[in-house]
């Protein structure tokens, strides 16, 4: 049974990616957050939940992505962190716990298209029913390259989704 996508969801995540060692936002960040932002501005959810920890800098994805999403006239009040992530499991698991903790049931998640399956696998394997908004890359030799990680990643991914559960 399919179920239908609502018109309107209760939040928005945009999973993290590596920004520049300065902290400052590299072009997929630059590219999700946009995606987000226009969902924001067309009414798709009141929230931005921006998901990723510390990685490559001493500022966080979450950080980093919340500063766009400010810039381009985002209210503060609408942009909620999730800034212990490292990993995509952790995005699922961390927001996951968020979106609990207040009752949110409709959930809209923003991540590029080559990254989208391995996402909502995560989600999914914790219950969570959400839908995607996937960035749409053209393609290119370093597009090329992440789909082939994100292949190697996906079938990988299911041992590791289970070791992630034992911990609960």
């Amino acid at each position: 049974m399919r179920w239908k996508e609502p018109e309107t969801f209760d939040v928005i995540v945009v999973l993290g990616a590596a920004q520049m060692p300065d902290g400052s936002p590299g072009p997929v960040i630059e590219r999700r957050v946009a995606k987000a932002v226009q969902l924001w501005q067309a009414g798709r959810a009141p929230y931005l939940l921006m998901s990723g920890g510390k990685t490559v800098s001493d500022i966080s994805e979450a950080e980093t992505m919340a500063e766009v999403a400010l810039a381009s006239g985002i209210d503060a009040e609408a942009i909620l962190l999730e800034d212990r992530s490292t990993r995509t499991i952790e995005n699922a698991a961390f927001t996951v716990e968020m979106i609990r903790g207040r009752g949110w049931k409709d959930v809209l998640i923003v991540t590029d298209d080559f990254h989208m399956p391995r996402a909502e696998y995560c989600y999914r394997s914790m219950r969570i029913p959400v839908w995607s908004a996937k960035v749409k890359n053209p393609m290119s030799k370093r597009i090329f390259y992440c789909w082939c990680k994100e292949i190697v990643g996906r079938t990988m991914y299911p041992r590791q989704v289970r070791a992630y559960h034992g911990r609960w």
